[in-house]
């Protein structure tokens, strides 16, 4: 093999390890933006039940609270929404970030009343 053809080598094996890559790092972030919404997705529905289920109780506080933590996991939703299709604002994380934490805390509080009433 001449010393041309062995740099030709090289360099069309360099360019396939390079696509290689490429496609390695696409997928994963493509699942990485996947596995995010369909989290996002579930912590919606199940806060849906959540909510359902304390005003089929009948306990008021259980229920707001737990209104009020299905209407902010709706708020961080349309954040992370915003954040995936917008460009990546930082206001869009924020808003995604901070709605699960406060939605995190009504419906431990929801839980802690639960408990307290005997539910």
């Amino acid at each position: 093999m001449s010393t041309m053809s062995q740099g030709a080598a090289g360099v069309t094996e360099h360019r396939a390890s390079r696509n290689r890559l490429m496609i390695g790092v696409t997928l994963v972030l493509l699942l990485g933006e996947f596995a995010h919404i369909l989290l996002g997705a579930l912590r919606l529905v199940l806060g849906l039940v959540r909510t359902i289920v304390a005003v089929a109780g009948r306990t008021p506080g259980t229920a707001v609270l737990s209104a009020a933590g299905l209407l902010v996991l709706l708020v961080a939703w349309i954040g992370g929404d915003r954040f995936l299709s917008g460009g990546g604002h930082s206001v869009d994380s924020y808003m995604m970030a901070a709605g699960l934490v406060v939605a995190a805390v009504c419906y431990a509080v929801a839980r802690d009343l639960d408990g307290r009433s005997g539910t």
